[in-house]
């Protein structure tokens, strides 16, 4: 399984070093293993060290909320378990927002709420209505970000991420009529199944 991993890029043929091949179904299985492994050793008694109030992870992704000036020390824990294996990086709270995979999460005093998260290279560039795609793929592209919204976002958010969407979607060629009537079927199904944003 480590041995005789190859890849091919950009004309030229590369060996894996390290870790599970990638495109391998059994390569998110072992990185879940390594992960819980790693996560039991960060947690292990001999190192309760560090006041950590919340921790969550979600594949190599972890949301943490720490004291305050141990962040730093926390990080480097981390890292020091599996050197030269796994690097973990850090994002702080920033203003009072913190993103974590697709969520902005927003702090106001005691109160946490949520928006979608798009990075700062996002060129709000999507398949535009006249491509030759399908119409049924351009009605499902419109499904998607609704329901990324829907799920992602407080109500209080919601609405403003709706007009978002449809402003976008705008400058994509998409016509009133298909994002209005996509969106309301969609956001009644949503709201008739009884899932709760």
């Amino acid at each position: 399984m480590r041995e005789g991993n190859y890849f091919h890029f950009q004309g030229r043929f590369f060996s894996q070093k390290q870790g599970a091949p990638m495109g391998s179904s059994l390569s998110p299985v072992l990185a879940e293993l390594f992960m819980q492994d790693l996560e039991e050793k960060a947690f292990s008694a001999t190192v309760r060290k560090f006041p950590i109030k919340i921790f969550k992870r979600y594949v190599d992704d972890i949301f943490a909320v720490i004291q305050r000036g141990s962040e730093q020390l926390f990080l480097d824990h981390l890292n020091s378990l599996f050197p030269g294996t796994i690097v973990f990086t850090m994002e702080i709270e920033q203003h009072g927002r913190l993103p974590f995979l697709d969520t902005l999460l927003i702090r106001k005093g005691a109160n946490i709420s949520s928006h979608v998260y798009r990075k700062p290279t996002n060129t709000e560039q999507f398949i535009h209505y006249t491509s030759n795609y399908p119409l049924g793929v351009k009605r499902e592209l419109i499904t998607g970000m609704v329901d990324r919204a829907y799920y992602l976002c407080d109500p209080q958010n919601l609405e403003r991420e709706l007009l978002y969407i449809k402003t976008v979607l705008r400058r994509n060629g998409y016509p009133h009529h298909t994002l209005d009537s996509t969106l309301a079927r969609r956001l009644q199904h949503l709201n008739n199944t009884g899932d709760t944003p």
